[in-house]
């Protein structure tokens, strides 16, 4: 997967699938992964457990919902 660098887009990224997606990808080192559920609470709690996990550094996430 070529992604170092680039931006992710994880729809559904709060979900439980989601969140396995998301470490999956985060073993790539993008450069943002933006999470997005329906809720700010689901979104911001991911982000705060992806967080927990450690990131590669030069990598961000981005809560988002709506």
């Amino acid at each position: 997967m070529d992604i170092q660098g680039k931006t992710v887009l994880l729809l559904g990224g709060s979900g439980l699938v989601g969140m396995a997606v998301a470490r999956r990808v985060l073993q790539h080192a993008p450069g943002t992964v933006v999470i997005s559920a329906l809720r700010r609470e689901e979104a911001e709690g991911a982000v705060g457990d992806l967080l927990a996990d450690g990131l590669p550094e030069g990598t961000r996430l981005i809560a988002e919902w709506g």
